[in-house]
């Protein structure tokens, strides 16, 4: 069985999904995450696609509590690791191994998944005080086209305007006195997160054969993060780009105490970025996860981030990746990429030019070469990104 701890890390991710690749079936999850670090809860649900894709029918989903303890299963079904835990697997059991109604543990989280769609934002504070998730279930007939996403009775996503009442709403949840640094930026995320769900309506929901899945997810998540500036230097932790990144940084107002950063976090549990762009070669998209060069892989996900790159017939943009990559170097801030067999980031320095091919090339998380190296299988794809609110760019 393969348990997952209350505090989550990213090494965790990779343990984990190793543990899948050999065959594990059985996961076990805490009702609660305790999360340290960008994307560590996007981390989770991505591995937890990957389990459930994985194990298929044998998918046995093991809950941290007693089979009477109703409070602990409402409050594990509405997280978004849950909702999507109880969505995509087969089976559901208590921590004794009994057997649990796994619809009608779902059914708890319909106060979750309806505020998600349509109430007020700041009522999502009643289920998580420091993120505002944002998830369509595309099985779900009800709330497969949220209203908040959706324009209302039809498969329109809602425009980019839309996109910035939502961050500002969002926004304003934040004390007063850090609005204003946040403020610099609400453009720029709006347009990052419109970008990245019109990307995920339109490759998400179908696998590489262009069949639609019997059960997707997808959605983005809205937080913040205050990182002490003394603290900047462990942030790094095992990520050669990421700790040259934090030495690199210096706050706008010298008397700053924090690195203060709004954190977007996108994920879908589609064929992948890599599998999706190989599609038209469905002898080469079929030898994903194993059998395919490294490199060819790596190839296929950068080139989903070229302008104009598109695997949609009669498609006239293709800029949504690149358009993304626009907003996290105009920002400063950085990006991590995991799909298929790789781990990837991108930092950025400055913002102030456009984007160059060079700006495309993503390295490996860890590897201190930047070379990528192969790491399990992870199905979907997640994209973690922050950027910062108060960070001085260089002239």
């Amino acid at each position: 069985m393969l348990r997952i701890k209350r505090e989550f890390s990213l090494d965790e991710l990779e343990q984990g999904l190793d543990a899948i690749a050999r065959g594990e079936t059985e996961l076990q999850l805490p009702h609660t995450l305790k999360t340290n670090a960008a994307g560590t809860e996007l981390a989770l649900i991505q591995l937890i696609i990957t389990w459930a894709r994985t194990a298929g029918s044998a998918s046995r989903l093991r809950l941290h509590s007693a089979g009477t303890d109703e409070a602990i299963q409402r409050a594990f079904a509405r997280t978004v690791f849950g909702l999507v835990a109880l969505n995509l697997g087969q089976s559901a059991v208590d921590r004794s191994g009994g057997e649990l109604d796994r619809f009608a543990l779902l059914t708890l989280a319909r106060d979750f998944v309806v505020t998600m769609a349509e109430r007020p934002v700041e009522a999502l504070r009643e289920f998580d005080k420091s993120a505002m998730p944002f998830v369509c279930i595309d099985n779900a007939r009800n709330y497969r086209r949220p209203a908040r996403l959706y324009v209302p009775g039809t498969d329109r996503v809602r425009d980019r305007a839309d996109f910035a009442s939502l961050v500002k709403s969002c926004a304003q949840l934040l004390p007063l006195s850090r609005r204003a640094e946040l403020g610099v930026i609400l453009d720029a995320a709006a347009s990052l997160l419109s970008e990245a769900f019109h990307n995920t309506h339109d490759h998400a929901q179908t696998d590489y054969r262009g069949d639609v899945l019997r059960r997707s997810v997808r959605g983005f998540v809205v937080g913040f993060q205050y990182v002490k500036l003394d603290a900047l230097a462990a942030a790094g932790g095992q990520s050669p780009p990421l700790q040259a990144y934090y030495r690199a940084w210096h706050p706008r107002a010298p008397s700053a105490q924090y690195a203060q950063f709004l954190e977007l976090g996108v994920f879908d549990s589609g064929p992948g970025l890599a599998r999706r762009w190989l599609s038209a070669d469905r002898a080469l998209a079929e030898r994903l996860p194993e059998g395919i060069d490294l490199a060819a892989e790596y190839q296929a996900v950068t080139s989903c981030l070229a302008k104009g790159a598109t695997t949609k017939r009669n498609h006239t943009s293709g800029n949504g990746l690149f358009r993304i990559m626009q907003v996290v170097k105009r920002t400063g801030g950085f990006i991590r990429v995991r799909t298929g067999n790789m781990s990837l980031i991108r930092c950025f320095d400055e913002g102030a030019t456009p984007l160059t091919p060079d700006d495309l090339r993503l390295v490996d998380l860890t590897e201190p070469s930047g070379v990528p190296r192969p790491r399990a299988w992870a199905e979907g794809t997640t994209l973690s990104v922050l950027l910062p609110m108060n960070r001085a760019m260089a002239s």
